[in-house]
């Protein structure tokens, strides 16, 4: 796979936790301590930056542009390799697109 663009989201797939606590009841600064300290998902991120040497990586997330320093300063801590990034994905359950991509073992209860 060369020269492709590919999005990646952050929460649930670089991070190792799919969803936060009480998600839309929480201020911005309980957000904020939330991202601040979620974990990486460090397979995935490898893989990221692998892909990352000969793709464009997009890095697409519903959080709010508001935690952009935020979320900059936690993708550098972790030296996740992007080109690009867009806030304020649109909130869903599930996505139904020709292009998505299924990554084995990346939900938690396929561990």
């Amino acid at each position: 796979m060369n020269n492709k663009i590919i999005a990646v989201d952050i929460d649930g797939v670089l991070t190792t936790k799919t969803e936060l606590n009480d998600y839309g009841k929480l201020s911005f600064e309980e957000l904020k301590k939330q991202y601040a300290s979620v974990k990486p998902n460090t397979k995935i991120i490898t893989l990221i930056n692998n892909l990352a040497e000969n793709n464009n990586i997009i890095i697409y997330t519903s959080r709010n542009d508001y935690f952009h320093n935020l979320t900059v300063k936690w993708l550098k801590k972790h030296n996740v390799r992007y080109h690009h990034i867009i806030f304020n994905k649109p909130y869903f359950h599930y996505i139904i697109d020709d292009r998505a991509l299924f990554i084995p073992g990346l939900r938690r209860n396929e561990e």
